[in-house]
């Protein structure tokens, strides 16, 4: 996710919405990719390097132009009970130590995006294994299963692009209700309880 301000030639900072059914692998730095590597991957040593590199630049930018950040109730909980990183296939990495996980939670504590958790009331999106993204005149949908039999499953993403607007306008104004209205909690409760689970995750 996170990666259609590149892609995007409307706005040179263009505004970006992320609804989210997992923990995005934000804020991982290479301590933590030496930690969720499997053997198979560190003896590649081309694929391991370009591996930390792409990480090291999304440290700089991945989260830069985002405005709102949706992210689903069921989705923290399940990462933090397992560490389970839905950008890594099974097959290609462990699940990420309790320390680690409440290192990735404070990246997202640390941005200036407003940040919200879906109410667990109302669960139907947290189902579902797709992310949206908007930015401008775009949409990105990305899938984020994984078949949970370590066999490596890269999921898709569909970018849409469209002078018509209404479609672009039509999720955004969809998302826009979400962070109004009792789907999710407010940003204030949402950073509370992200701290909370930090803290739980450091207190293991």
């Amino acid at each position: 996710m996170n990666y259609l301000d590149v892609i995007s030639h409307k706005k040179i900072n263009p505004e970006i919405i992320t609804l989210d059914n997992h923990i995005c692998s934000v804020g991982v730095a290479k301590e933590i990719i030496e930690d969720i590597a499997t053997e198979q991957i560190k003896s590649a040593t081309q694929v391991y390097q370009q591996l930390i590199s792409h990480f090291d630049l999304l440290l700089d930018s991945s989260t830069a132009n985002i405005k709102k950040w949706i992210i689903s109730y069921n989705g923290l909980i399940d990462f933090v009970n397992t560490g389970k990183l839905f950008d890594f296939p099974s097959g290609l990495a462990n699940n990420l130590k309790p320390k680690h996980r409440a290192d990735v939670l404070n990246y997202y504590l640390k941005q200036d995006h407003q940040i919200y958790l879906t109410n667990p009331e109302y669960e139907a999106f947290d189902e579902l294994s797709y992310n949206i993204e908007l930015c401008q005149n775009q949409l990105l949908i990305s899938q984020s299963q994984d078949d949970k039999e370590a066999n490596p499953d890269f999921g898709i993403q569909i970018v849409f692009e469209t002078e018509d607007a209404k479609l672009i306008e039509s999720f955004n104004n969809y998302l826009e209700y979400l962070t109004i209205s009792e789907k999710t909690y407010s940003p204030d409760y949402s950073k509370k309880f992200i701290q909370s689970q930090i803290d739980i995750l450091n207190a293991e």
